[in-house]
């Protein structure tokens, strides 16, 4: 299988030769300089780096090859307000925004998919056919309103390990809220074969919770500065009391009988909109580590969803809804 360096070499020296576009050494090198920087390289930047490597390498090299990056789709160009273009890595990479000091001109990416489904709405209402488009806030941060000393210009760039990250965050406390709610039901219930089906239940997503736990401590040991990393991908929480009402909820859910056939058809709607939620919110991302946890644990849903179903099946000999 080609890493990701290699796959998006295959595309830049594809488009090349789709284009009748000599390749040269030093376009190979502008490349490399490219792919191997985190963050948002102006040509300057790019032509001084370049130029350690290869002192014989032109400026207008450096910037014709920058375009082309763009053109096979492996760069995206930005302005962040300093007038000057720059270039930042798009191939497989989630759209995203940013926030710039204008201060110390430190850069912010961040994702919110309510913010994208906004976009999309007014897009819609007035029947508007979208090209491209950027969000962009700019301000103070918080060590240049405070005056902070030390205060270095810095630019938080997103990869796929901060992306991954806080995809992992997502999908475990989402295993979280399911595992409290199963937990509040069983208590809640008195009937005994109801509290044991809850019971059963919370036990598979303390499980599954486990194993997603495991993945996330992985990650960060093998990245030490991960954690302290800014949050990339911004969730809206209030979602997951659509799906798994908060304690206060459950009484008007669940009362004392609630038996072991009412507890499995409570639990087979919540996992059907867990299931149908993140295969939605998946599709909203390009192909990156952090989608595939997406579409990891979609297609874990679907699986306990269906176990769901088959036990409801065994019990009643009728279906309870059209399986996924």
């Amino acid at each position: 299988m080609l890493t990701k360096t290699k796959r998006e070499k295959e595309v830049f020296f594809d488009y090349l030769k789709e284009h009748g576009l000599n390749r040269t050494a030093q376009k190979e090198l502008v490349l490399d300089t490219f792919l191997k920087t985190e963050g948002h390289l102006s040509v300057e930047d790019t032509y001084q780096q370049a130029k350690q490597k290869d002192l014989s390498i032109g400026y207008v090299t450096v910037y014709r090859t920058l375009k082309s990056l763009v053109a096979c789709g492996l760069a995206r160009e930005v302005d962040l307000g300093d007038g000057r273009t720059r270039f930042e890595h798009f191939y497989n990479h989630p759209h995203h925004h940013h926030i710039i000091c204008t201060t110390c001109k430190k850069t912010i990416e961040f994702l919110s998919t309510d913010l994208e489904q906004l976009q999309e709405e007014i897009i819609r209402y007035y029947g508007f056919e979208p090209l491209y488009h950027s969000f962009q806030i700019y301000g103070t941060c918080n060590d240049c309103q405070h005056k902070r000393t030390g205060s270095v210009r810095r630019t938080e760039t997103v990869n796929d390990k901060v992306f991954l990250r806080d995809a992992l965050r997502i999908v475990i406390d989402f295993e979280n809220k399911g595992l409290d709610f199963y937990r509040a039901a069983a208590e809640h219930t008195k009937n005994a074969s109801g509290r044991l089906m809850f019971s059963k239940i919370a036990d598979e997503e303390k499980d599954h919770l486990a194993v997603l736990k495991i993945k996330y401590e992985k990650l960060l040991s093998r990245n030490k500065t991960l954690a302290q990393e800014p949050q990339f991908l911004h969730f809206n929480p209030a979602i997951l009391d659509e799906i798994f009402p908060p304690g206060e909820a459950i009484p008007k859910l669940i009362n004392e009988d609630t038996n072991e056939l009412q507890a499995l058809t409570i639990a087979i709607d919540s996992e059907r909109d867990s299931y149908e939620f993140f295969q939605r919110y998946a599709e909203r991302f390009k192909d990156s580590k952090g989608k595939r946890i997406f579409v990891s644990f979609t297609q874990a849903e679907k699986q306990h969803l269906t176990s769901l179903q088959r036990e409801y099946e065994r019990l009643t000999g009728q279906r309870s809804a059209k399986a996924p």
